[in-house]
């Protein structure tokens, strides 16, 4: 088989490999013929430091909405915690109008 053929077809599958969605036979030719080729190499190197930083921005993202989340609830609750006091208080007051 052709060089230049061959390494079309793993960098057509190298996508699915980084994924791991090629079976245990694919895996085995496409881990061999990175062995071999420093073009291909470089290109599922590449393609896994785009993943890398991929998942790094997802992280940062999911802990920015946690922060956020966070502040959210602890709002609520401060928000909850007035309205209970307005009720009470609103409660005291109908109770002292209403038997005075």
């Amino acid at each position: 088989m052709n060089k230049q053929y061959k390494c079309n077809i793993i960098l057509d599958l190298l996508p699915l490999y980084t994924d791991g969605m090629t079976s245990d036979v694919t895996d085995a030719v496409i881990e061999e013929h990175l062995k071999e080729c420093e073009k291909c190499r470089q290109a599922y190197e590449d393609m896994s430091g785009e993943i890398n930083l991929g998942l790094q921005q997802k992280k940062r993202r999911k802990r920015r909405r946690l922060r956020y989340k966070k502040k959210s609830v602890g709002r609520m609750v401060l928000l909850g915690y007035f309205l209970l006091l307005l009720l009470i208080m609103a409660l005291c007051v109908l109770d002292v109008v209403l038997f005075l």
